[in-house]
């Protein structure tokens, strides 16, 4: 049988499996007019000129390999943070204090968007956001077999979707992704600005609504100041899984700072991160869960921090689906119930698990442990019955599976991802991102070949979804790796090098047999 009816035929016990997960997104009400506001986050700028980025569509987490100091880098991936620092201690005495500073954000940018991916695996919300994904990319390609059965096309496909003319299914599935994106809108919004003067945090909930979708979500207001003018700006960032994953990634990054280089550089790192340039906003989202915390509690103990972000993307069964199951509501509620209780420092006698039990107690929630009992329990249930061989079903085994052996370090230590000393300790044992990068290395990874082979797959996939949603070409993802590859697949001959592991994937799923036209 074909590869393209071998993956079809798999993917009704997928669907199945898929039915019963939630969406990630809170109900509640608002007007329409703000549609225009929102950009669709699956149209996503090029990230090879950062230092390090993690992509959560792809699990791609790009690394730039030709920094001269990789070696440190490579040890705090892997937890070796002793070795690390002795040769970080080696080198600075011979850089200015300048240098230092841009030094120090280099060697832990790593460790920073090693947070987000366990972030993502580790946590209820990130684990769902996934899901979310994942259920979008079968809908695609069921798609994409009536596309095949037509043998011809129109790109891209969401210019074509406008047409009247266009196929039902086509319009049918972008229904269905417009609600798919009015979800991640509501974790991760554009920042907004506004005049007049200052505000406070309550005064502003960003409300969207769209495709059938309507959602409430939390803002906190920062006020800035033009260095050049001196003239008041204020900025609206919406409080969600972006902004709350943004910050604990900044608090163990600085906590690395501060393990490996001392405490004058973590002051300076800090100053830093205060300001950036007036014509990109994505800095604030850096900045912002520190103004949360500093609102409401002047100064406050970064462990103490984490342990709330961390309550905030831990919600139970008894939370999903309401307003509680926003990262932005909990955060803002489990702040509200700490200035209660009381927040703890570094000299405090109270343990940090059993801190976060007394938080969720005040909010209403169910229990750290309780929520880890639940979410090993809905593990359990997807992994259940008969091994799936289909890539679909080994995807969602394999990020079943990856979230499972989180939730089981979870039970062992309940505050390691609130307590960066574990955390740092865990290193080594908690996932690592299915496709890793580094300069022009590419690597799959998984517990086995086949789940490596079926993360590849994903990439390819997701790189082609979306090309095809929103472009008139379809450039090879691995181009960066040489060889010998056409630049557009379109427009090639139809014949699969077999050295190009893209043109062996089109050729899998019949690109071939479909006529190309661009709008």
């Amino acid at each position: 049988m074909p590869f393209r009816q071998r993956l079809s035929s798999t993917l009704g016990r997928v669907i199945a499996r898929l039915q019963g997960e939630p969406s990630v997104h809170p109900r509640g009400t608002a007007p329409s007019f703000l549609a225009a506001a929102f950009r669709d986050l699956s149209v996503r700028r090029d990230l090879d000129h950062f230092i390090a980025a993690f992509d959560p569509s792809n699990l791609r987490l790009y690394i730039d390999g030709s920094s001269e100091f990789i070696d440190e880098r490579r040890l705090i991936r892997r937890g070796e943070l002793d070795e690390a620092k002795r040769l970080i201690q080696a080198r600075l005495p011979t850089m200015d204090a300048e240098t230092q500073v841009e030094y120090a954000f280099v060697v832990t940018n790593e460790i920073h968007e090693l947070r987000h991916v366990h972030d993502y695996f580790g946590t209820a919300a990130g684990f769902d956001r996934f899901v979310q994904t994942l259920k979008d990319g079968v809908a695609f390609y069921q798609l994409w077999e009536r596309l095949v059965e037509r043998r011809a096309m129109k790109l891209p496909l969401t210019e074509w979707a406008k047409d009247a003319a266009a196929p039902q299914e086509l319009r049918d599935y972008m229904a269905g992704r417009e609600r798919y994106i009015a979800s991640l809108r509501t974790l991760q919004a554009p920042i907004a600005p506004f005049g007049g003067g200052g505000a406070s945090n309550s005064d502003f909930i960003l409300l969207y609504h769209g495709g059938g979708f309507q959602a409430i979500v939390p803002t906190v207001t920062i006020n800035l100041a033009s260095v050049k003018s001196g003239k008041p700006l204020h900025k609206v960032v919406p409080l969600g899984l972006h902004a709350v994953m943004e910050g604990t990634a900044s608090f163990i990054q600085r906590q690395a700072v501060k393990r490996l280089f001392g405490d004058e550089h973590v002051t300076r790192a800090t100053r830093v991160l205060s300001g950036g340039p007036s014509g990109d906003d994505q800095w604030l989202y850096y900045l912002v869960i520190d103004h949360c915390f500093m609102e409401a509690f002047k100064v406050f103990f970064i462990p103490f921090a984490l342990a709330l972000c961390d309550l905030a993307m831990m919600p139970g069964r008894g939370e999903s689906g309401g307003a509680d199951s926003h990262p932005g509501v909990r955060l803002r509620k489990a702040i509200g119930a700490a200035q209660r209780v009381g927040a703890i420092g570094p000299d405090s006698e109270t343990r940090l698990s059993d801190y976060m039990e007394q938080i969720t107690q005040a909010c209403g929630w169910d229990s750290p442990q309780e929520v880890i009992r639940q979410r090993l329990e809905r593990m359990e249930r997807l992994l259940s019955g008969d091994r799936d061989p289909s890539v679909w079903g080994r995807l969602l085994n394999d990020l079943a599976n990856s979230h499972r052996r989180c939730l089981e370090i979870r039970k062992e230590f309940p505050d390691v991802f609130a307590e960066p000393e574990f955390y740092f300790t865990a290193l080594s044992r908690l996932p690592e991102s299915p496709v890793f990068i580094e300069g022009h290395h590419i690597e799959f990874r998984g517990r086995d070949v086949d789940d490596a082979a079926s993360f590849r797959w994903w990439f390819m996939f997701e790189h082609f979804q979306r090309q095809l949603l929103f472009d008139r070409t379809l450039p090879c993802p691995l181009a960066a790796m040489s060889h010998p590859c056409p630049p557009d697949h379109l427009a090639s001959d139809g014949q699969a090098s077999s050295a190009c592991d893209f043109a062996q994937f089109l050729s899998g799923i019949d690109l071939h047999r479909i006529a190309v036209e661009t709008l």
